[in-house]
């Protein structure tokens, strides 16, 4: 069950519930590689990744059918148990989901990290696919830097991977960007992705997730472009979760000139102007 509590365009708060299993969105998932604690987390094994709910691993990695797997196939996804599927990049042309499914991973998201278009392209395409009422997972694309811009297209839920990968190599995530480093900064960057990840929350919750992606975007170029391609190619999808009237809000960049409300506002003035009869002032 999936009950959106808030929402700033296409970015929200919602708790998913499935028995004793509770999160809140937007979320981060740990990755580990041994047991867990958590009861939705994803593990690393023989270097396959699972998807574990409550002690039940589900592969995520299965990407081509083959006779072992292929009972698991439905309409181009992967089923990871019977709420649960995945789907991997490329993409099928149609993708139909059993009525079951509430959560949506798309297992190989790292593969969208340095292409702005295909980015926009597959989240717009996997969300009006599955709908509103499915939880949407990215993983293995998370960082700091990118996190805000992901929720903002429509993404729920993601998986700390990333960070730890770049950490365990000295890299440093923050939201500002990548910072070489020295020795294992793993933990730094995974507790930089939570803090990120709820001040996202906070955001979406006073209604001003894209004054947060404003100020994000710019800490790289793959990011800075694809929030253009989504402001352009992606305006009918964004301009149908803007509400009509809300609190105040910053445009501190040329850029938020082109977020959907505001661009809304300006078509409407242009459509509805109407040049006076006399130059005359009275």
């Amino acid at each position: 069950m999936l009950d959106v509590n808030y929402r700033s365009f296409r970015g929200r708060v919602c708790e998913y519930k499935d028995g004793e299993t509770s999160i809140t969105t937007p979320a981060v998932l740990r990755t580990v590689n041994g047991p867990c604690d958590d009861r939705i987390h994803i593990m690393v094994e023989n270097g396959d990744r699972f998807y574990v709910d409550n002690g039940t691993k589900y592969p995520l990695d299965g990407g081509k059918i083959t006779a072992t797997n292929f009972g698991l196939f439905k309409g181009g996804v992967m089923m990871c148990g019977e709420k649960v599927a995945s789907v991997r990049l490329p993409l099928p042309e149609k993708i139909e989901l059993p009525e079951t499914v509430e959560v949506l991973l798309l297992s190989n998201a790292y593969d969208l990290r340095n292409n702005a278009r295909a980015l926009v392209d597959v989240v717009i395409k996997l969300r009006e696919s599955v709908g509103y009422n499915v939880v949407l997972g990215f993983l293995g694309i998370a960082e700091p830097s990118t996190l805000a811009l992901l929720a903002y297209m429509g993404v729920d839920l993601f998986d700390d991977s990333l960070c730890r990968v770049l950490g365990s190599r000295g890299v440093r995530t923050i939201p500002e960007g990548l910072i070489e480093s020295s020795g294992d900064v793993t933990e730094s960057n995974v507790n930089d992705l939570n803090i990120e990840c709820a001040k996202i929350a906070d955001f979406i919750r006073g209604g001003r997730l894209r004054e947060l992606v404003d100020q994000r975007v710019s800490s790289s170029p793959t990011s800075v472009a694809a929030l253009r391609v989504f402001d352009r190619v992606g305006y009918d999808y964004q301009e149908e979760a803007v509400n009509n009237a809300g609190s105040r809000f910053s445009c501190n960049t040329t850029q938020s000139l082109r977020r959907p409300d505001v661009l809304r506002y300006r078509r409407t003035f242009m459509e509805r102007y109407v040049k006076p009869p006399h130059k005359r002032v009275l």
